[in-house]
């Protein structure tokens, strides 16, 4: 039997913003539709269209099997750091007391708000965490499920320590159940990030993490998305986006800030927060604008961070070992602009401008053969 996916991908992307267009998610969701006709016991793709129309437990079921769930505990962790060292030191002294509210939005199966708690404790002691609310969202409800289990294998600690995996984890055969005090500390929710409307109970968030999500959406959905999201925050609210996403974010809907060498989105003027980046995607042959800087000393730059802290160096390597070009070297190309970012940044705060052209031939040759090998 021959399936015409375009109806399927029509309702998927009008629903909820994923874009199946390259190879590997066109198999993924011809078979996908396949299981679902299996377990529904429909024999035609028209019958199992208008089911998935108008029964929203078949369409759950099917963007379960959809969507993609890569992630282990501490992925990134500079950001995490600027939060607990940076962010909520400096909220905690504006707010009054009030409880400081973070999301991770496509949490998937819990590594990242477990991994914002375990931070949390190591920084402000368990005694501290009634001051915060931290939640964790997904549209895929299976692997909420699994977060809310907190049960883990060997996978999931790519970028926790010994001591870390002593400290909050208790060993059970082959895997790992973290702690109750720490599982209790993260409430989970269902979300669809393409609905403009989200609950009271998914607003006002001082910060949100949204990171290694948006590749899988096209520029107007991601445009959207972050609208959404923007109404989630608070007036003085931060979005965190993966690393080798933020330039490809970089939509006209929030300020791109850096500071201490990380890149974020916010609500607020640049001077309460670090520098502030020109819009790129408006601006990109305009690079030589002059960035708002907070006052700050004078001090030499940080040496450049390997490559494999800015980016997800296993997402890429996977991708090219799938040889999914078209999704690989846009990635790549994210990276390469990223570094470079990241190289200019300090010559901007401090001299207000800088020729990026003659370094950016100097870095791509340092860098590709990285980025394409990993």
């Amino acid at each position: 039997m021959s399936l015409l996916l375009s109806p399927f991908q029509t309702l998927i992307k009008a629903r909820t913003g994923l874009m199946l267009e390259d190879a590997n998610s066109i198999d993924k969701l011809a078979s996908s539709i396949q299981v679902g006709m299996e377990l529904e016991c429909i024999h035609s793709p028209e019958r199992y269209l208008a089911q998935l129309t108008e029964n929203q437990q078949s369409f759950q079921a099917l963007i379960n099997r959809l969507t993609i769930n890569e992630t282990y505990f501490f992925r990134e962790p500079e950001q995490i750091d600027l939060l607990v060292d940076v962010f909520i030191p400096q909220w905690q002294h504006q707010f009054g007391g009030r409880p400081i509210r973070i999301l991770s939005a496509g949490c998937s199966s819990g590594e990242e708000p477990y991994s914002i708690v375990m931070a949390l404790i190591e920084r402000f002691g368990e005694a501290a965490l009634s001051g915060f609310n931290v939640v964790g969202a997904d549209i895929d409800s299976q692997v909420l499920a699994k977060a809310m289990k907190a049960r883990y294998n060997e996978f999931s600690f790519r970028g926790v320590s010994v001591d870390r995996r002593h400290r909050f984890f208790d060993r059970i055969g082959d895997a790992f159940q973290l702690k109750e005090t720490i599982r209790q500390q993260v409430a989970f929710k269902e979300l669809n990030l393409f609905a403009p409307m989200q609950s009271p109970e998914l607003r006002e968030f001082d910060v949100i993490f949204f990171r290694n999500v948006s590749i899988y959406f096209d520029t107007p959905t991601r445009k959207t998305i972050q609208q959404n999201l923007s109404q989630m925050l608070t007036d003085q609210g931060v979005l965190m986006i993966g690393t080798a996403e933020t330039l490809a974010n970089d939509l006209g809907v929030l300020r791109l800030v850096e500071r201490n060498g990380l890149f974020y989105f916010s609500k607020l003027s640049a001077k309460a927060d670090g520098v502030v980046v020109p819009n790129l995607s408006k601006q990109a042959n305009r690079l030589s604008a002059n960035f708002v800087t907070e006052e700050q000393p004078k001090v030499p730059p940080e040496p450049l961070r390997p490559l494999a802290i800015l980016a997800d160096k296993q997402k890429l390597i996977h991708l090219l070992a799938e040889k999914q070009y078209d999704q690989a070297f846009p990635l790549a190309e994210a990276l390469l602009i990223e570094v470079w970012m990241r190289w200019c940044c300090w010559d901007y705060s401090r001299n207000g401008r800088v020729e990026l052209s003659k370094r950016s031939n100097g870095l791509k040759k340092r860098f590709m053969p990285t980025v394409i090998v990993g």
